[in-house]
């Protein structure tokens, strides 16, 4: 599984086993590619299936979610799983 915590901070995930193993932060923005692109090559290496939850459901993250899915669905040759988690009961809050 691999997590994308959007946003300036990975706040409260700090001393959350794991965080930092599994999980691609956005920040700072400009390694951002370098980082999906090293985890493309780790999973196509083992085979694995990527399954894809994105952390944060602003205009960020939603724009994430759709790109993870159009491109990792295209690299690994199936419909990838995905999730968009938000700390809101809505995607894009305050967005109509």
């Amino acid at each position: 599984m691999l997590v994308v915590n959007v946003g300036s901070k990975t706040r409260g995930t700090k001393n959350v086993p794991g965080v930092y193993e599994h999980a691609i932060t956005t920040r700072p923005i400009n390694d951002l590619i370098g980082k999906v692109i090293k985890r493309e090559q780790e999973l196509l290496a083992t085979g694995e299936q990527p399954v894809v939850v994105v952390c944060g459901a602003g205009a960020a993250g939603t724009e994430l979610s759709f790109a993870f899915k159009q491109r990792w669905s295209k690299l690994f040759q199936k419909d990838i799983k995905l999730s968009l988690v938000s700390s809101s009961n809505s995607v894009l809050p305050g967005v109509n």
